[in-house]
């Protein structure tokens, strides 16, 4: 009778382990069922970056499937329950006015489908594409304008961000918003490459009384042209590298730079903008603003402002100049502003205005002198071969296109990006000593330290430059190269200033 009952209850347990191994499979299987849904609802495709660029925020927000770095092809990618949930955001998003408001059960095949039908225009196909991914949060300051004229000038603050930079882009909200928009109340357009996340989305939106608009980037706006060759962009990152050129082995970095020099403009939340504020992660603001900065532009009819003028690392862009002077030459350009950006060589001095602030003209970007530029520069394949920065392709056409009085320097609007500060001098005995405050441990203004191009700036006198300065200058920039090459002594120094964006 022992034995009987010992044999029963083993089988018991026996049967019992059984049934609970069965229906943890199935619950296993249902919950994987249930995912994989998700996932592929949620699949978007999205050009290769490079996986050895990724910081650990970012493998956080994404898990790669395969990725080798260099290839052309879309990456699929799957996306956590924590990244992107539409139907689950806390607070009241909309959609667009006017826009689209589909949302297609399979985003992947709904994009593929989107790109291989034919638009009466770019910006039709564009819009169909990303509107998906579009959201819309009114700000609660909004509401002082209902009944009221609204005085605003057609302008936005523009973001080119990543999820994992929320932090950062809070700060740099916040900075703008206490020294300025606060009392002025300009929406705020975010763009990104990849579909932003619920808590992004969220945590922006509660850090502004203004609008706040979250949007995809069109592919066509992002992914490496077919025209690109992959092996040869992979050598030239890999010599970049050798040299410890920053964001030298970058894809994405260059993709970035790409976009900020022909393509925001573009983008369909913009289209009906004039001006647009350019905001960066992690700034700082160190004085207030008690104008309008777009509304200044427009009554002194500016086209281009600045901050900071320094030098470009030259390894990044050697054939930009070159390049610039054949545009000129073939497009017959006469300018009495580019003489700013050539030495007593007739070379490029390197400066340009750093364009992680610009207040700008949308017009002047979408004008047919600037694409046209944009387009014989990208035809190249520099920005992937080289590391061309936006910001020498925006300098450069400021140059060739605009006059001096056209460019306005805000000496008033105090900032710092990255280890590079800049205020109003003397603050402490002049209007600026009550609007500015600069931190105790930022100790140098880069304008004083280092102002070498502002120099150039303050001290320029135009003067005409014709299709003969341009071609003298080609001519003058093929013998110093031959020169060069038979001249160890025939080297360019590169400044302080220079070996700090290096090792940033």
């Amino acid at each position: 009778m022992s034995k009987f009952k010992t044999v029963f209850y083993v089988a018991a347990i026996a049967l019992t382990l059984v049934l609970n191994i069965t229906i943890l499979i199935k619950l296993r299987a249902s919950s994987k069922n249930n995912l994989n849904t998700k996932l592929q609802s949620k699949e978007i495709n999205l050009l290769l970056d490079n996986k050895n660029n990724l910081n650990d925020k970012d493998k956080q927000d994404m898990v790669f499937k395969n990725a080798d770095g260099f290839g052309k092809s879309p990456l699929e990618i799957q996306i956590d329950e924590h990244f992107v949930d539409y139907t689950k955001l806390s607070l009241n998003f909309t959609r667009v006015e006017n826009w689209p408001t589909k949302f297609p059960e399979n985003l992947t095949e709904y994009r593929e489908t989107i790109l291989k039908t034919q638009y009466l225009t770019k910006q039709n196909q564009w819009k169909e594409e990303i509107a998906p991914w579009v959201w819309h949060h009114r700000g609660v300051a909004e509401d002082k304008y209902i009944g009221k004229t609204d005085t605003r000038e057609k302008a936005a603050i523009l973001v080119l961000v990543r999820n994992s930079e929320l932090e950062d882009i809070k700060h740099s909200i916040r900075m703008l918003e206490d020294r300025f928009n606060r009392r002025y109340n300009y929406p705020y357009i975010f763009l990104n490459d990849k579909p932003f996340s619920n808590k992004f989305m969220e945590h922006v939106a509660r850090s502004t009384k203004s609008n706040t608009t979250f949007a995809l980037i069109p592919q066509e706006h992002w992914e490496v042209p077919d025209s690109i060759d992959m092996e040869k962009t992979k050598v030239e990152f890999e010599k970049l590298v050798s040299q410890d050129i920053v964001y030298g082995g970058s894809l994405s970095y260059r993709q970035m730079c790409r976009f900020n020099s022909g393509f925001f403009y573009k983008h369909p939340l913009v289209q009906n903008l004039k001006y647009y504020w350019r905001l960066e992660p992690n700034i700082d603001f160190y004085c207030d603003i008690d104008y309008d900065p777009f509304k200044f532009m427009r009554e002194n009819k500016k086209i281009y402002s600045f901050v900071i003028i320094l030098y470009e690392l030259k390894k990044t862009i050697p054939t930009l100049w070159k390049t610039s002077l054949e545009y000129a030459k073939q497009n017959n350009i006469t300018s009495n502003l580019l003489k700013l950006f050539v030495n007593e060589n007739k070379d490029y001095n390197l400066c340009h205005f750093w364009s992680n602030f610009e207040i700008a003209s949308l017009d002047w970007y979408r004008s047919k002198e600037y694409e046209s530029y944009f387009q014989f520069l990208d035809s190249t394949g520099s920005f992937f071969y080289e590391r061309w920065g936006d910001a020498p392709i925006h300098s450069l056409a400021a140059g060739l296109f605009l006059n001096k009085d056209q460019i306005h320097f805000f000496n008033d609007i105090g900032y710092r990006h990255d280890q590079f500060a800049r205020w109003p001098v003397s603050t402490t005995t002049n209007e600026f000593g009550i609007k500015c405050q600069v931190p105790k441990n930022i100790k140098e203004n880069f304008d004083v330290a280092s102002g070498e191009c502002l120099n150039f700036w303050n001290t320029y006198k135009p003067y005409e430059w014709t299709n003969l300065d341009s071609t003298d200058a080609l001519n003058t920039l093929y013998m110093n190269r031959f020169k060069a090459a038979n001249d160890d002594t025939n080297v360019i120094t590169i400044n302080r200033w220079r070996e700090m964006i290096v090792n940033n």
